[in-house]
């Protein structure tokens, strides 16, 4: 009984949103009037205005990533030379003092 009150209670909400008109868009848009990744616009903003469209903030974002990626591989690869090179001084520091 109460399903049947409740099917006849049902509103078709299709026309509603229409009447509606659009929904603003968060964010800004290009001039096609796509929506801007968030990333994309916070490099723009951190640039001070020298990147002023989403292809050059993709080049940009590759740029830094490009540039992350040297400097965490020479971080970590790069200490290998200084650590043999002390490991191979105080090997032969205890040589030196029996050669004595």
């Amino acid at each position: 009984m109460e399903q049947d009150n409740n099917q006849s209670e049902l509103v078709d909400l299709s026309q509603v949103l229409n009447e509606t008109g659009p929904t603003p868009t968060k964010g800004r848009e290009d001039k096609g009037g796509r929506k801007i990744p968030s990333v994309y616009r916070l490099i723009m903003k951190l640039s001070g205005g020298v990147i002023k469209t989403e292809k050059q903030a993709t080049l940009a974002a590759v740029f830094l990533i490009i540039l992350l990626n040297i400097i965490t591989f020479s971080l970590l690869f790069g200490g290998k030379d200084k650590t043999q090179s002390i490991n191979q001084a105080q090997m032969a520091a205890p040589m030196a003092a029996q050669k004595k």
